[in-house]
């Protein structure tokens, strides 16, 4: 299935939308929110924070990010299997896939 095709069946069968999406989206299910959704590792249990240190980005005269996780097993509702397969081919160590192509 495809992020549209969620975002359809969400919306259809009136599945209340996030909080504080109700202005800035018009009330509806979009397919970039579902992506959203479904790519979000806080829902494996893990927080994950990009950045760049503007410091050592100064002095090489280019923004290296750098990627940190941290564990937060209490946020977990989905299983490492279950995220990974519907994350995007090739973001996965499994080989992944994608719902797109369901």
């Amino acid at each position: 299935k495809s992020y549209y095709d969620i975002a359809r069946f969400m919306q259809a069968n009136e599945v209340p939308i996030p909080r504080g999406q109700e202005a800035s989206h018009g009330g509806f299910w979009r397919a970039a929110r579902i992506k959203s959704i479904l790519q979000n590792s806080i829902y494996r249990g893990v927080f994950t924070r990009h950045h760049t240190y503007a410091a050592a980005a100064k002095r090489a005269k280019s923004q290296v990010p750098v990627t940190r996780e941290f564990s937060r097993p209490h946020l977990r509702i989905v299983s490492d299997d279950l995220w990974y397969a519907v994350q995007p081919k090739g973001d996965s160590p499994q080989g992944g896939g994608c719902l797109r192509q369901g």
